[in-house]
C-alpha cells in the first residue's frame, strides 16, 4: 500500500494513508487471532496459496497505479463482502463473530467505498491496456482469495 502512494495523485492520499494507518492495528489484531487459534504465521505463509498471494501483491508494486489501486480495493472488497454476508442473525452466535465485527463494520464499509472511489478515479484516466489489466487483476484477486480461504479452512 505504501508504494501505491508513491504513484498516486495527491487527491487519493487521504484514503490511502488512512489504510496504512489502519494497517498497524490490523496486523496487531491478526497476531492476536493467530495466537488465540494456535496458528503459526510462518508455517501458513509458506503454503502455496498464501505464498502465491504474497508474491502477487509484491508484483503489483511494479504495476501502473490504476492496476495497483484496483488490486488494493479488490482485496478489501473481498473481505468486506465475505464477512458482511456472514453476519449472524444474533450477535455472538457464530464462531467467527470477531471477524464479522471487524470487516462487516460501518467504518470498514466506508473505507472500502472510499477505496473504490479512488480506484474508479484512477481507472477513469487509465489507458485501455491499463483498464484491461485492472480487470484481469481483479479476477486474479478473486481466484487468490478463493484459494487462500480454501487453504485457511483446512488449517
Amino acid at each position: 500500500m505504501a508504494l501505491a502512494i508513491t504513484k498516486a495523485p495527491y487527491r487519493h492520499f487521504h484514503t490511502l494513508l488512512g489504510g496504512i494507518i489502519a494497517l498497524e492495528d490490523e496486523l496487531s489484531w491478526f497476531q492476536g487471532c493467530l495466537g488465540t487459534r494456535g496458528i503459526n504465521l510462518e508455517e501458513e505463509a509458506a503454503k502455496a496459496p498464501c505464498q502465491e498471494y504474497i508474491d502477487y501483491m509484491h508484483s503489483c508494486n511494479d504495476q501502473p497505479y490504476p492496476i495497483h489501486v484496483t488490486v488494493l480495493w479488490a482485496i478489501e472488497k473481498a473481505y468486506h463482502e465475505a464477512w458482511h454476508a456472514h453476519q449472524p442473525p444474533q450477535p455472538n452466535q457464530a464462531p467467527y463473530d470477531y471477524a464479522t465485527e471487524r470487516w462487516a463494520s460501518e467504518p470498514f464499509s466506508k473505507y472500502v467505498k472510499e477505496l473504490q472511489a479512488v480506484a474508479d478515479d484512477a481507472l477513469a484516466s487509465a489507458t485501455r491496456d491499463e483498464r484491461t489489466a485492472a480487470r484481469a487483476a481483479f479476477i486474479n484477486v478473486c481466484r487468490l482469495e478463493r484459494d487462500f480461504w480454501a487453504m485457511a479452512y483446512e488449517t
